[in-house]
Order: C-alpha cells, then structure tokens, then sequence
C-alpha cells in the first residue's frame, strides 16, 4: 500500500488540471518537516498557493461512527 494525499485535495488538483491549469499536490502529513514544503516551492515556483485543509473525512467518520454507537 501506498500513502495518498486526501481524496478531497486530489478532486480540486484534478478539476484544475480539466481546467488546463498545472496543478502540484503537496500534502503535509506526508513529508518529513517543513522544509520539504520549501523545497517544493522552489521546485515549483508557483504563482499561487492554495493551502486545502481536508478534514471533512475524519469528522464525518467520527460522527458516523458516535451516531452508530448511541443506536
């Protein structure tokens, strides 16, 4: 298995992509400290930077999973 950024921040990189735009995904959780976001800035030099905070997955699973446990 391999790790994969959220599935969420993978859906907005791809509608840019449709959109013809070049799109880089860096996710955080995934890197080993705040310097490789800085090497990916170099390597990229982007003209905007969209930070995407993808935490809709774990609240819903953990609603879900309180609402099952009260049933």
């Amino acid at each position: 298995m391999r790790p994969y950024p959220p599935l969420n921040t993978l859906h907005a990189a791809a509608v840019l992509r449709n959109r013809g735009l070049e799109v880089a995904v860096f996710d955080a959780m995934l890197a080993d400290d705040e310097n490789d976001f800085r090497k990916a800035l170099a390597e990229h030099q982007p003209k905007i930077v969209v930070l995407y905070e993808d935490n809709f997955n774990f609240l819903s699973k953990m609603c879900l999973s309180e609402c099952v446990r009260r049933r």
